[in-house]
């Protein structure tokens, strides 16, 4: 699997926008010519993920064990570091398909390994923790396409991150715990989990059906998105960017928001708009009627 493979995982998933997913970045400024910062880069409001990918040739002999110690845990967990290196470096500049990509060295980074082979351990080490305490996150391909096709929102995948790196701590210590969870007062979980799908199940259930939010409505939240990215072009990053870093509640509000200016769009008169807002940020979602004046609604 290549970055640009993998940039085609994530733009199919409609749940993250292609402006914000880079593959191949190049760095320029170093003495020893152009370097590569990394395989693929996600881009949000406040943070990036980074990311390397490893592939095992399907005609190596090498032990699974031997080449992930090797190829993940060693080489690729070196490439990170080259990565922050390259970031905290001022005087280098990056490029994404020749045109320059301005890094926000302010934004907080993430860190994911993916390997890709045809046989491996389910039991394969999840999250690793270097001297330096560099936080990294590692998936077998198809567990982290699981994990895209699993998740809803885009911000979703700094909250799954952080609760299977929690899970998998609790679970090393308790060698594959029997999970009792008292969800609500109408449901509770009894079991084990014993794979990568089976955590973000888990996932979704504590963050959405726990918390009474319908997942088919974020997901049209995704949708709208989507469109309005399509309709817009690249002049509203601002606007995109933040909406990508909406969480629940707010996909939700303004799934509200949406669908209340609908509703508005079909009065004879003039409305005025509901509004969500936070400290920073108001949003409206304006509708014209169709018998309303051109002059009235400006």
């Amino acid at each position: 699997m290549t970055g640009s493979e993998l940039k085609t995982k994530l733009c199919s998933t409609k749940k993250f926008l292609p402006r914000y997913v880079y593959t191949n970045i190049k760095t320029l400024g170093d003495s020893n010519g152009e370097l590569e910062l990394c395989d693929c880069l996600l881009e949000f409001l406040k943070a990036y993920i980074v990311i390397q990918i490893k592939e095992k040739d399907n005609d190596s002999s090498a032990i699974f064990q031997k080449w992930f110690e090797k190829k993940v845990k060693k080489i690729a967990k070196n490439q990170i570091k080259d990565s922050i290196r390259q970031i905290e470096e001022t005087n280098y500049s990056f490029y994404c398909e020749e045109k320059k990509l301005e890094l926000d060295r302010k934004k907080e980074f993430k860190y994911i390994i993916i390997f890709d082979s045809n046989q491996y351990d389910d039991n394969y080490e999840k999250f690793y923790l270097t001297h330096e305490g560099i936080e990294m996150n590692i998936f077998s391909i198809s567990d982290f396409e699981e994990m895209l096709d699993n998740i809803v929102l885009p911000n979703d995948i700094f909250d799954f991150l952080e609760f299977r790196k929690n899970f998998y701590k609790q679970s090393k210590l308790k060698d594959n715990p029997l999970i009792i969870d008292e969800l609500s007062t109408d449901l509770a979980m009894f079991g084990r989990i014993s794979s990568d799908i089976q955590v973000s199940d888990y996932f979704i259930m504590k963050k959405y059906l726990i918390e009474g939010l319908k997942v088919e409505e974020v997901y049209r939240f995704n949708y709208i998105v989507n469109n309005i990215s399509n309709a817009l072009g690249e002049n509203y990053d601002n606007t995109l960017e933040l909406m990508m870093s909406f969480n629940r509640n707010e996909a939700i509000n303004f799934i509200n928001l949406w669908d209340n200016a609908c509703e508005n769009a079909r009065k004879e008169v003039f409305v005025l708009p509901n509004v969500m807002h936070d400290k920073e940020n108001v949003f409206l979602c304006f509708s014209k009627p169709i018998n309303c004046s051109i002059d009235l609604f400006n």
